[in-house]
């Protein structure tokens, strides 16, 4: 009789653990399924490589000349609101966006671009971020209102992409 009991509280506590981390894995599926890998937008803190291998472009002067041309309107639209805009990336050649892809998938690190074709890679797309130490991504309101100006000018804004958000995207 001891046995038995003590035989059905390790099968109660060994089905628990198994209900438990099944509970757990269908979470993490829908979560990972439902949520955008790139809401918080530190994407730039979280980027992990060699700068020397896959340097950063932030020269507008890359871009092709209409985007290039409708940059310069923006960062106009944008000082003249008071909105203190910095370029942080402009072209991507096409190895740095095959480096970012694989990070979060094949080597450790966040996912930081839900794409290998980007728009960067011709020359038609620049992100920004807000010119304030401690604050460059985290400012909601700066972000929905530079996306508002780039529209208005011309510019698809990745803030208001509805499957990944892309905050301080713009692109021609």
């Amino acid at each position: 009789m001891k046995k038995r009991k003590r035989l059905r509280g390790i099968i109660i506590f060994i089905s628990t653990i198994v209900v438990l981390g099944i509970v757990f894995f269908i979470l993490n599926v829908v979560r990972s399924r439902f949520s955008n890998p790139f809401e918080d937008y530190s994407y730039y803190e979280n980027i992990s490589y060699n700068e020397a291998d896959y340097p950063v472009c932030r020269d507008i002067n890359e871009l092709e000349p209409e985007t290039k041309r409708l940059c310069e309107k923006f960062l106009k639209a944008c000082e003249k609101e008071g909105l203190p805009v910095m370029i942080i990336e402009t072209y991507r050649s096409q190895e740095r966006q095959d480096y970012l892809y694989s990070q979060g998938r094949t080597r450790e690190g966040s996912q930081v671009t839900w794409t290998k074709k980007s728009y960067h890679t011709s020359r038609k797309a620049f992100d920004i971020a807000k010119n304030e130490a401690g604050n460059m991504f985290g400012d909601e309101e700066f972000f929905r209102r530079c996306a508002e100006i780039g529209e208005s000018i011309g510019l698809e804004a990745g803030y208001f992409w509805k499957e990944y958000q892309d905050k301080g995207h713009f692109e021609s």
